[in-house]
């Protein structure tokens, strides 16, 4: 099942997600012109009105940056991964100190270019959460893209 996030003339975002036992796996469809958020300008003003407590997370990448620093040049499927965490946590009230975590790949050389795969360590007894999660990340997402696509 594919999800629009944001549907323009000029531009497509689509989501579809499988859950397993415990883990759930999404793939995020880009257009070239919104892979990144470099041209973000106001990236970071943005999430911290939106979502603050994102820059409370860990993020694990290769120059081991701070999230608060690594989201001002990073893929939108990677941000969109940290949205989803934490809508998680956030959601997720009930239960003390649960870890969630997720990773973004993708492979431009084996599949279409724009194609990402994020993986969640939230397994089918979430999928109430996860789907809460979801909406809301979708919902944040689209209205930065929107914003963007405004500004341009």
């Amino acid at each position: 099942m594919s999800i629009p996030i944001l549907s323009t003339p000029s531009q497509l975002v689509s989501l579809s997600m499988r859950s397993h036992k415990n883990t759930s796996r999404i793939t995020m469809k880009l257009p070239e012109a919104l892979l990144t958020t470099e041209h973000i300008p106001n990236i970071h003003s943005f999430l911290l009105h939106n979502l603050p407590s994102i820059f409370k997370s860990t993020c694990y990448n290769p120059e081991n940056l701070r999230f608060s620093d690594e989201v001002k040049k990073t893929e939108i499927a990677h941000l969109f991964e940290h949205m989803v965490l934490e809508y998680l946590v956030l959601t997720n009230t009930h239960v003390r100190n649960r870890f969630y975590e997720g990773v973004t790949s993708w492979d431009w050389r084996k599949e279409e270019f724009g194609i990402f795969h994020i993986r969640l360590n939230v397994g089918k007894k979430d999928t109430f959460l996860l789907a809460v999660a979801l909406d809301k990340s979708c919902k944040l997402l689209s209205r930065l893209l929107e914003q963007q696509e405004l500004q341009n």
